[in-house]
């Protein structure tokens, strides 16, 4: 494992524990959405989605240098869907909210090295310290979760 797997491993094993730390069945979804990018960081499967999504390309005469249409109504698909879902499941009280939030942008950038668009990997790939810039949003979406986790007004 190497240093941007170990932060965005901890990262979310903690976002995941501190959202069940509050025990209420409103938090099992973003603990939920760590928990799976948790297991993700393990087995890289975006990385088997987008290899998947190349083959099928490839299946159907669409060579991999001609993936930029696909990706393109892809990512169009994936912004459309990440501001409804900011809209409509972005809410709650008592730092539901800021958990959701981190939830929702930790499966962003997901999406992001799934659909796998050149110039997204450069910027997600960018060495910035010790580890890469994709690790340090990862690390922002997790504090989110945490803050609203830990710090949120609790009833």
């Amino acid at each position: 494992m190497n240093p941007t797997q170990l932060v965005g491993t901890i990262g979310c094993a903690m976002a995941a524990l501190a959202c069940l730390s509050r025990r209420d069945r409103r938090w099992i979804a973003p603990a939920s959405v760590f928990m799976g990018m948790l297991v993700d960081l393990q087995l890289n499967t975006r990385y088997a989605v987008r290899t998947a999504a190349e083959n099928f390309l490839f299946a159907h005469g669409l060579p991999f240098a001609e993936k930029r249409p696909f990706q393109v109504v892809v990512l169009i698909v994936a912004a459309i869907v990440l501001v409804l879902a900011i809209r409509w499941f972005a809410r709650g009280k008592n730092g539901l909210r800021e958990a959701r939030l981190g939830a929702i942008l930790i499966a962003a950038l997901w999406m992001i090295e799934a659909i796998s668009l050149h110039a997204t990997d450069h910027i997600m790939w960018a060495p910035a310290g010790p580890i890469l810039l994709g690790a340090w949003l990862w690390l922002a979406a997790c504090a989110l979760a945490i803050w609203g986790a830990l710090f949120g007004r609790r009833r």
